[in-house]
């Protein structure tokens, strides 16, 4: 893993990575529908995250 982060999970590293980029552009009004987005394509998973897509 990448020493940015001290966290081994990759999958995990790409959840925090899309959840904040979501809110963020949500919250700045760039994608009004990202947060519900991540939502949804949360909802539709089987409990993994995957880095290269939802």
């Amino acid at each position: 893993m990448a020493a940015e982060t001290t966290d081994e999970d990759p999958a995990r590293v790409a959840l925090v990575a899309d959840a904040i980029s979501a809110y963020l552009q949500d919250a700045f009004k760039i994608d009004d529908a990202a947060w519900a987005a991540l939502g949804e394509a949360a909802a539709d998973s089987d409990g993994t995250w995957s880095i290269t897509g939802r």
